[in-house]
């Protein structure tokens, strides 16, 4: 007897190996920009972020290079193979005390680029700095399941996990819904990134 299991939702998390190197270069580059940068598109949060603007600070090369290895890392985890994958956008995200995001997903439209369709398949979190003993990232699914009743609701509270703290990246897919609890202590620093992909 065999099954067939259907694609889900997930979240993936890892220890970013040069997380310190990282880290010393471009914190200070984004709390400079903080400073100067008051930019907050949207209505139910309270936080500066850099999304819709441009950033070289969280768009170089390095960062790049060190998403797309825990990308293929996942990539080798779930047994996924996509034709292309391109980095679509990526900001920074800085949280005072009692800052928040609210619940959101990272849906968006597809991209044509050099004459292929890439379409939006993951969002990945990267815990730049957070001196808050918990994560506050929280993921949720609405039901319904299978096995379960009609209107349970799937969630997965980071802060519950204690590996997942500054330093981790996480990768999930871009229709996950989730959302940042209000911050304890003040400065913690994310980065955030929008991944799309042409299919076989």
């Amino acid at each position: 007897m065999s099954f067939y299991h259907f694609p889900s939702e997930f979240v993936y998390w890892d220890k970013v190996e040069n997380h310190d190197e990282i880290k010393k270069e471009i914190l200070p580059k984004i709390l400079e920009a903080n400073k100067n940068k008051k930019n907050n598109p949207f209505d139910n949060c309270n936080f500066n972020t850099s999304y819709g603007l441009s950033d070289l600070n969280i768009m170089n090369k390095k960062l790049f290079d060190v998403i797309c290895f825990y990308l293929e890392k996942m990539f080798k985890a779930i047994d996924f193979n996509p034709q292309k994958i391109n980095i679509h956008s990526g900001w920074w995200n800085v949280y005072d005390e009692s800052e928040f995001q609210e619940e959101h997903t990272h849906f968006g439209p597809p991209i044509y680029l050099h004459g292929d369709i890439f379409y939006p398949a993951f969002a990945v979190i990267y815990i730049l700095h957070d001196e808050n003993e918990k994560s506050s990232i929280v993921f949720k699914k609405g039901g319904p399941f299978p096995l379960m009743e009609p209107h349970h609701e799937m969630v997965f509270k980071t802060e519950d996990v204690k590996e997942i703290k500054e330093g981790t990246i996480l990768i999930f897919p871009y229709n996950l819904r989730h959302l940042v609890k209000p911050c304890i202590k003040p400065g913690r620093v994310t980065l955030a990134y929008n991944i799309c992909s042409v299919y076989k």
